[in-house]
């Protein structure tokens, strides 16, 4: 006789991937922003949703003008210089040349830690 284990069939199903959201989601980064600047207030939610709807459409509106200025310079990577454009084009006068600024700096310390070397 033999002793045959049957073989216990497994139930298979395929589970649904949940689809990540596409947007971004700057609340975090919100939070951070208002804690570091006034530790003892608190943000409302309704706020934080109005404060990032503000960011996206700022955000879309000055990548549209960036390709708008790439398309004129017929070029298919966008540069610093149109970035500059359209913070110049899109956003008022003060709040523009200090994006400008911030923008620049940025870049100059992400430069100087590219090419810095790594110690391993």
């Amino acid at each position: 006789m033999s002793d045959a284990v049957p073989a216990v069939e497994k139930d298979i199903t395929k589970k649904k991937k949940k689809s990540k959201s596409t947007t971004l989601k700057y609340g975090s980064y919100l939070h951070k922003i208002f804690k570091g600047r006034k530790p003892e207030l608190s943000i409302g939610k309704e706020a934080m949703e109005l404060t990032h709807g503000l960011i996206l459409h700022l955000e879309e509106k000055l990548t549209d003008k960036a390709f708008e200025l790439g398309k004129v310079d017929k070029k298919m990577t966008l540069s610093e210089r149109h970035v500059h454009g359209a913070a110049r084009i899109a956003l008022p006068m003060a709040l523009s040349e200090r994006a400008c600024k911030e923008g620049h700096l940025a870049l100059v310390r992400f430069r100087a830690a590219e090419s810095a070397p790594t110690a391993a």
